[in-house]
């Protein structure tokens, strides 16, 4: 019996030793779920949003393209074509999807085909990156010099060369 009554009480500060290192483990482990639950939360936010931003922006371009159809005349089938073109260009452009939509709503305003008005979107594009101007501004502004037939600028080509 005094054996065992020593052993133990020599054994207890040890237990106590391993219970408070037990407690302070838990109340760390708990910290760091708190603070991965807080930045899981904000994570999670930060995604919504930018999937709101996504589809803001996809619908505001779609308004863009479908534009094209009931105010420039384009058929339906060509506004498809043209919308993956655009999106095709976007990547190697300066401007997004949304300007060259805007930029490419006067390009067949004027009366171009699909396959003129995608090399004139690029080569608009091309100089307004150059030239630091507004791609809308400046699609117009040659669409209109090429429209009127002034000399100089029989094709698109011809009125951007004057235009620099």
């Amino acid at each position: 019996m005094i054996y065992d009554l020593i052993g133990r009480d020599r054994a207890s500060p040890a237990f106590r030793s391993a219970g408070d290192s037990a407690s302070r483990l838990e109340r760390t482990i708990g910290a760091v779920g708190k603070a991965v639950a807080v930045t899981g939360a904000a994570i999670a936010a930060g995604a919504v949003a930018i999937g709101a931003e996504s589809v803001r922006a996809a619908v505001q371009f779609q308004a863009s393209m479908e534009k094209i159809h009931t105010q420039a005349g384009a058929p339906q089938s060509a506004v498809e074509s043209l919308t993956r073109s655009v999106l095709a260009l976007a990547p190697a452009a300066e401007q997004g999807p949304q300007q060259l939509s805007e930029a490419l709503f006067h390009l067949k305003s004027v009366g171009m085909d699909n396959a003129d008005a995608m090399k004139a979107l690029k080569t608009a594009s091309d100089l307004a990156a150059v030239g630091g101007s507004n791609l809308e501004d400046t699609t117009n502004a040659l669409a209109g010099a090429w429209r009127s037939g002034i000399k100089g600028a029989q094709s698109f080509g011809a009125a951007a060369c004057v235009w620099r």
